[in-house]
């Protein structure tokens, strides 16, 4: 059984019977990921951390989560509500530039002159310190990356 589409909240989650109750699975789409493994591996994370806050015993495996549900007081609905609401807050989340380098598949050098041209809209910066020297990125909104991943001859023009 699968969670497919349910009013207005696209669901990821996958259900099965399994000997010890009920077998939950969850593998990033193409529409999370965008096609960077570091995003996918960036949302499995974050699915497995709320699974194991929600107290159930969950694992990666290969290129998703996968869970058991045990406890017959689990309340289902709200479980995908709030795998939901972790999939569409990571969705939101600003695009890192190596993330962005492998979903549109250029080169540090191309991304950076795109970003000078205007070609690639950002969303701000972020710093973090490594020893001595600070070292500044520029972040990427997903909303627009999106829309070229869909159609990439926009860059070309």
């Amino acid at each position: 059984m699968t969670s497919d589409k349910q009013g207005d909240g696209k669901r990821y989650v996958w259900f099965s019977p399994c000997d010890d109750g009920i077998a939950l699975r969850f593998e990033p789409t193409f529409d999370i990921s965008l096609g960077s493994e570091r995003r996918a591996k960036g949302a499995v994370r974050r699915v497995l951390r709320l699974l194991r806050r929600l107290r159930l015993q969950a694992c990666i495996d290969g290129n998703g989560v996968d869970a058991t549900i045990r406890q017959p007081s689990v309340d289902m609905s709200k479980l995908l509500a709030a795998v939901d609401a972790e999939i569409v807050a990571f969705q939101a989340e600003r695009i890192h530039p190596k993330e962005l380098d492998e979903i549109l598949t250029i080169t540090p050098h191309e991304r950076r002159r795109w970003t000078k041209d205007g070609r690639l809209p950002t969303s701000g910066h972020t710093s973090f310190r490594n020893g001595k020297k600070s070292v500044f990125l520029v972040l990427y909104p997903p909303a627009p990356i999106r829309a070229l991943v869909d159609r990439p001859e926009q860059i070309e023009s």
